[in-house]
């Protein structure tokens, strides 16, 4: 039988045993801290390694971990949440009203019809209403956002999004506002089933009145609409000269610089590596009542090597997402240790992977990209950079995702009390068969890596000429009348200390096989993998948090919204695809197409999974109620959060040890 047990804890167990005798990172004083600085209790600054990219109020240019954690900061009011007790998707109960229900059209259509509460303002004071959210899906989905460098977002669920963004009707029939605080919307028979239906539903306000003014959304009756409010209408205002001006303005645009938000912060400046915010008053509180406490919040990006001895002078009150091996110990052995500061410790919903240039004509082939991942250590790599805190993974996925911990059998499900007590041994009997054991993994082997070269054609030298592994040194084809060589180029991020890593567990080994690996630092990874800027690689090493809406079908079909330069595989979108559309609730056929998407996306390799890890977050024990491992990121933690002298009063219970999953490197 396989065992029960909290993953984030075995985790947080085997860390344990380093502290004791971690030694103490370099070029730190050989003392602990048994005392916290002084804190400025209305202001909190937090620090993170990830870069901001400035993409804050909406994903259509990115989706950098930071860049989310701004944005659920200063974005409030989503139609729907998720809900870690009942562990799926629900209409959060503090914007949408009881009298709202689903139901079912004559099509088959699934049916929202939504109330809104009439309480929600944006920080400016203007109230909130249905048309508020029609016009975010109007506006996020719109082709307009791929004229001005964006990638407009996917509806292909709601009936009616797909003639509309075509241009064979001028509105969305699946989208209507019934009145101004009624909102519905038809997801399509042929979407369903989906396993997380309700996430569908996944919608913030945005104010057309700052983004597109002079224009309003209307619905005559058949769907909604953006027209000008004023005549004449035959010359519209919604246009992407419109939208490039109120949106992307250096100084002005919404993107970075939102002027009215629904969240519990409002952001005051933002310069590149830092940005302030403030307390927006006219935030009503989230689904359990908390309000934002403290006043002032600065985020900023933090240097890796200084950020926990700035943390010991009192210039951070918070480090979010630390995941170096050295870093954890050094704040676990002189700060944590003695009780002046703590730690919050959760598996990380994501992994770190490499992608591959999909237009080059090397990384295209399938063989060359399985020789790839057989030349890197990964076991070596993962132990560098993240040691005990980390595992290498050989799949699309990560340690805090619950597909995985169920199937490894770190939780598991309660079988329902009115099953017999033979239906429940088939249940544990079927879980129980599901296993990632049978799925390629590409263990480090680089003479299967060389063979697998040979076979696939990569059998000629600089000159033409049969390659000699004794003295030539890298491998050539011939493709479409041109002498392609391996050699090829690397780029990962600049704020990443692990280029060291990359040198001897990855690129001395793939000079064995006859691949010539150059490394690159870059600050615009981020922008090539989302094609905002050329794709100046063959090789792009980047992490991912996932959406707890785990669907990665458009990843790897072509037109899908992100990894534009990678991989795109039928097979593997389709399995993604089949394995969306399940029953809702119905975790072992889900976690059963879980596996099958796994098995096709090993068949190709499109991308090298690398490691997942443990994350830690450092804060001075005077910040109170911080709980990220009930949120997805610090800034839905921090709602609720106070500094304070009075201690805490804690109960020890199972439920407090476990730990829960949260989202790059």
């Amino acid at each position: 039988m396989k065992k029960v047990l909290a993953l984030g804890l075995m985790l947080m167990m085997l860390g344990s045993l380093a502290f004791a005798e971690a030694p103490t990172a370099a070029g730190t004083a050989q003392t602990t801290v048994t005392a916290t600085a002084a804190y400025d209790y209305d202001e909190l600054t937090v620090g993170s390694v990830m870069p901001m990219y400035g993409a804050f109020s909406l994903d259509n240019w990115g989706n950098s971990s930071s860049d989310v954690d701004v944005r659920k900061l200063i974005s409030g009011y989503n139609l729907v949440e998720w809900n870690t007790e009942q562990g799926g998707f629900r209409l959060d109960p503090s914007v949408v009203t009881d009298g709202s229900v689903v139901t079912q059209d004559g099509e088959g259509n699934h049916v929202y019809n939504i109330t809104l509460y009439e309480d929600l303002y944006y920080s400016d004071g203007t109230p909130i209403t249905a048309w508020d959210y029609a016009f975010s899906w109007l506006l996020r989905t719109s082709p307009l956002i791929d004229e001005i460098g964006g990638n407009s977002a996917d509806a292909d669920f709601m009936v009616g999004w797909k003639d509309y963004v075509e241009g064979n009707q001028p509105y969305v029939t699946g989208l209507r506002v019934i009145g101004k605080y009624q909102l519905q919307i038809r997801i399509r028979a042929e979407y369903l089933p989906y396993f997380y239906e309700v996430g569908l539903l996944d919608c913030y306000p945005l104010p057309i009145h700052i983004i597109a003014p002079g224009c309003e959304v209307r619905d005559d009756g058949y769907g909604v609409y953006v027209r000008n409010k004023q005549e004449p209408r035959d010359v519209p205002l919604f246009t992407a000269e419109l939208l490039k001006k109120t949106l992307l303005d250096e100084n002005s645009g919404y993107l970075t610089h939102p002027q009215a938000v629904s969240g519990p912060y409002r952001i005051l400046s933002f310069d590149g590596t830092e940005a302030h915010f403030e307390l927006n008053p006219l935030y009503k509180g989230n689904s359990e009542g908390l309000k934002p406490v403290i006043l002032r919040i600065t985020f900023r990006v933090a240097n890796a090597d200084t950020m926990i001895d700035e943390m010991l002078r009192g210039e951070y009150g918070l480090l979010n997402k630390v995941s170096r091996a050295d870093l954890i110990r050094d704040g676990m052995d002189r700060a944590v240790i003695n009780g002046a500061y703590a730690q919050k410790t959760y598996p990380r919903q994501g992994l770190s992977f490499i992608t591959f240039n999909g237009t080059r004509p090397a990384t295209a082939e399938a063989e060359v990209r399985k020789a790839i991942a057989l030349c890197l250590d990964k076991e070596s790599l993962t132990r560098d950079y993240v040691g005990e805190y980390g595992l290498k993974m050989d799949g699309y996925y990560g340690l805090g995702q619950w597909m995985y911990q169920m199937v490894n059998g770190t939780v598991s499900q309660e079988p329902p009390e009115d099953m017999s007590e033979a239906e429940k041994e088939q249940l544990q009997a079927d879980w129980e068969s599901l296993t990632l054991e049978g799925i390629e993994n590409y263990a480090f082997d680089t003479a299967r890596a060389a063979q697998l070269l040979e076979d696939a054609g990569w059998t000629m030298n600089l000159d033409g000429q049969t390659y000699d592994s004794s003295t030539d040194e890298v491998r050539c084809k011939v493709i479409d009348g041109k002498l392609i060589p391996l050699e090829l180029k690397l780029v990962y991020p600049e704020p990443t200390q692990i280029a060291e890593g990359f040198k001897t567990c990855f690129a001395d080994h793939l000079k064995e096989v006859g691949i010539v690996l150059t490394l690159e630092p870059s600050d615009s990874v981020l922008p090539m993998y989302y094609g905002q800027e050329a794709p100046d690689y063959d090789l792009l090493f980047l992490g991912s948090n996932f959406d707890i809406a785990y669907d990665p079908s458009t990843l790897f079909m072509d037109g899908g919204l992100v990894n534009v330069n990678g991989i795109k595989d039928e097979a593997v979108a389709e399995a993604a695809i089949e394995m969306r559309k399940t029953q809702a609730g119905d975790l072992l056929t889900y976690c059963r197409k879980w596996i099958g998407f796994l098995e096709k996306f090993a068949e190709t390799e499109p991308m090298i999974p690398v490691y997942s890890n443990v994350y830690y977050d450092f804060h001075p024990s005077v910040l109170r109620n911080y709980e990220i491992t009930q949120s997805s990121t610090w800034s839905q933690a921090v709602v609720g959060s106070y500094f304070s002298d009075v201690p805490e009063e804690t109960e020890e219970t199972e439920e407090a040890a476990e730990t829960a999953g949260a989202e790059t490197f």
